[in-house]
């Protein structure tokens, strides 16, 4: 920052000298006088009480003092395509949600894996998001579910419950299938023949689709037959449900064939003790 004094004849001279990247003027006087801004020659004719606002390049405020300052200021630079100053701080770490949490006040990891269940990948992507940067909320109270109008909501930011959400094959955020859901996404990406949209905000939008998601296994057909009819939910809480039940099953067909081996053995020594004890009579 420079201070100048205030000369008619200098303060001139001085600013048809100035270079064009210095574009903020300042001028402070506590007189009526004229100032004049080497903008393109531009002549900007100020007092003192009135603030002038910025032409072209230049912009003029007042204050009751009696000095100059000029600032520089940062050009827009262009990389990458994309206008515009780059990113100035980079963290060391990812960002921790948890931190300056108590324990209690933590999405559990048995909540952050039931919590986008039967949503389609978007709403799941949306849901993590909160949980990443700590604006989850959590669901104290069941509430009413937009079909079958009962209470049985009871996983936060869900508007229809995990039954008619099964039985209608739809998010259960969204209410959207999830072929629609996923048409809407793509209708989402800016086309190059837009005049609003430019090439680089569509290439940014496509490599932010290829970062690999953590619900990228949503889009994939799950292995059970009962549940491809779900594709495009997450369904890991119905396979997991699935898969405890066959195990369940298992376990009691194997107790009962044990349990029928053991009477099998139990009849055949009974029968050998009858037959040893016929001949003994005998």
């Amino acid at each position: 920052m420079h201070e100048y004094p205030l000369n008619d004849a200098a303060l001139e001279a001085f600013l048809r000298q100035l270079p064009q990247h210095f574009f903020y003027l300042h001028c402070f006087h506590h007189f009526h006088i004229s100032v004049l801004c080497s903008s393109q020659s531009a002549f900007v004719l100020a007092s003192r009480g009135l603030s002038c606002g910025a032409w072209k390049t230049w912009s003029v405020s007042f204050f009751p003092h009696s000095f100059l300052s000029f600032a520089l200021r940062m050009k827009r630079v262009i990389k990458n395509g994309t206008p515009g100053p780059r990113q100035a701080y980079m963290n060391k770490r990812k960002y921790d949600p948890n931190r300056y949490k108590q324990e209690k006040d933590r999405v559990s990891r048995q909540t952050e894996f039931v919590m986008a269940s039967l949503c389609c990948r978007r709403c799941c992507e949306i849901i993590q998001w909160k949980v990443d940067y700590g604006k989850y909320a959590s669901q104290e109270q069941s509430r009413r579910c937009n079909l079958c109008r009962d209470n049985k909501v009871i996983h936060a930011y869900h508007r229809i419950c995990q039954q008619c959400a099964e039985r209608e094959a739809v998010c259960a955020k969204c209410q959207k299938h999830p072929a629609a859901s996923a048409t809407n996404t793509e209708a989402d990406v800016p086309s190059a023949d837009s005049d609003q949209e430019s090439p680089e905000g569509r290439v940014e939008y496509l490599e932010k689709l290829r970062e690999p998601s953590k619900y990228a296994f949503v889009d994939v057909a799950p292995d059970e037959e009962e549940l491809q009819r779900l594709t495009g939910l997450n369904t890991r809480v119905l396979q997991q449900r699935l898969r405890k039940r066959r195990e369940a099953e298992n376990r009691e067909s194997l107790g009962s064939l044990r349990e029928r081996e053991r009477r099998t053995v139990l009849r055949k020594a009974t029968t050998q003790t009858d037959a040893s004890d016929s001949d003994e009579n005998l």
